[in-house]
């Protein structure tokens, strides 16, 4: 790789993603500023032609798409916004590829196209997503296959499993929670709280791509997160309110309350990582209680 272009390097994954690559010759492409030095394109993955454009000017080769339209909630609400993004944004990229030097194409997909499972979530089976967002991942999985069959380039899928760490979105869970004991408010756990997730910090998360990009895979799908700490949000809350100082109470809300409905919440979510460890010998190194000291030393509480 040469000259690497990351869609959605001002958000929390494309920043952290970019520190790790910082020995590339990285390009930022996004609509909003970054807050870290870079080479900055200011732009939107709707239109197409300054797409083509940029990726000619700077002749980059590696394209990884991270941007999207993120969180259950946020897509649920806003349908149309999450298909322009998520769906006619991604093809507007593989479009632009058109004649540009790109070999390598890299999309962030999700964990939210498996849907609801009660084991491990290996990479072949069946899609069953719940959720606006997951089925818009799906058709950006697809989209990326087929123009990859039609231009030649390479591509990597990654569906990432509950990437959390310092500084991410107040609106996703482990933020979320302690957003709320910062202002001293009671922590919010949707239903009973029975439902189990696998949290991977983002620099684990980084360290997969990055194995993966110089282990020159290509046309492959994985799985990124972490599969040894599988816990219940409920379990989640106490835990964080435990290695907080302000022990605050936990309220459960009922589902009709929330973005999702009873039937339609995934209840058990954990990876199976095996297929990226026998490639790649990734294995995550951050565990729960490092993530949780994390944002207990930067907020202080």
């Amino acid at each position: 790789m040469k000259n690497i272009l990351i869609t959605g390097g001002s958000g929390f994954l494309g920043r952290n993603l970019a520190k790790k690559l910082k020995n590339k010759n990285i390009f930022i492409y996004d609509k909003v500023q970054p807050n870290y030095k870079c080479k900055f394109i200011k732009g939107s993955i709707l239109n197409s032609s300054k797409i083509n454009e940029n990726l000619k000017t700077y002749k980059i080769d590696t394209i990884i798409h991270l941007a999207a339209s993120l969180g259950v909630s946020n897509t649920e609400k806003k349908p149309s916004e999450v298909i322009d993004i998520n769906f006619l944004g991604t093809l507007n990229i593989l479009k632009a590829i058109t004649n540009t030097k790109v070999k390598k194409f890299i999309f962030a997909s999700s964990s939210e196209v498996y849907g609801d499972n009660k084991k491990k979530m290996i990479e072949n089976l069946d899609l069953k997503p719940k959720s606006l967002y997951g089925h818009t991942k799906i058709l950006g999985e697809n989209l990326v296959k087929t123009y990859s069959n039609l231009l030649g380039f390479d591509y990597l899928i990654f569906r990432f499993f509950n990437v959390c760490g310092y500084g991410q979105r107040e609106d996703f869970v482990i933020s979320k929670f302690f957003k709320d004991i910062k202002e001293k408010k009671e922590i919010t756990v949707y239903g009973s709280g029975i439902q189990k997730r696998s949290f991977c910090h983002v620099k684990d998360a980084c360290n997969a791509i990055v194995l993966t990009i110089n282990k020159k895979i290509k046309n492959q799908i994985f799985n990124i997160g972490n599969n040894k700490e599988p816990i219940s949000i409920k379990n989640l809350a106490i835990l964080i309110r435990n290695n907080s100082k302000y022990k605050c109470k936990i309220k459960f809300i009922p589902f009709k309350k929330t973005d999702r409905s009873k039937n339609r919440e995934i209840y058990y979510r954990e990876p199976d990582l095996r297929k990226i460890f026998s490639m790649t010998n990734y294995m995550p190194k951050i565990n729960l209680i490092q993530i949780i000291k994390e944002y207990t030393d930067q907020q202080l509480i």
